[in-house]
């Protein structure tokens, strides 16, 4: 597997719909009206982040920059499209919802909307275990 995608907004609320992408091309979409569908997509995200995680945080380590979408990090910045943070300008970080929310060292805030955000939930074992393991980072209340 090589991407997941679990966010679709809506202009009425938000909604899950989860895309599976195979190394040899092949794609599956859930149907939104799949039986148990909620315990299928947290038993998919749970597998795909325990088997992704190590190599993702192995590749942010060695110093590659990992990208999930629009949205880019390594070990001397975050950035989105065209927009950029040195890791040392930030204080804080947290995602809700589709937003990442980014607390800057002088206090003022920054808003990046990531609505279509493949592998969030990768994104979100990255985003905590930076915050675990360098000082400086710490994460805004949920």
């Amino acid at each position: 597997m090589v991407a997941v995608g679990d966010s679709l907004v809506d202009y009425m609320e938000t909604k899950r719909l989860y895309r599976l992408e195979f190394q040899d091309g092949k794609k599956i979409i859930f149907d939104l009206y799949f039986v148990r569908m909620e315990e299928l997509l947290d038993l998919l995200d749970e597998q795909i982040r325990n088997h992704l995680l190590p190599q993702v945080i192995a590749a942010f380590e060695q110093g590659d920059t990992v990208t999930f979408g629009d949205l880019r990090l390594n070990r001397e910045e975050v950035s989105w499209k065209d927009k950029r943070l040195f890791w040392f300008e930030i204080r804080a970080f947290t995602l809700r919802d589709t937003s990442l929310i980014i607390e800057k060292i002088d206090k003022k805030k920054v808003y990046w909307d990531l609505v279509t955000m493949a592998n969030i939930s990768l994104f979100q074992g990255l985003k905590d275990y930076i915050v675990q393991h360098y000082q400086g980072i710490t994460e805004l209340e949920s």
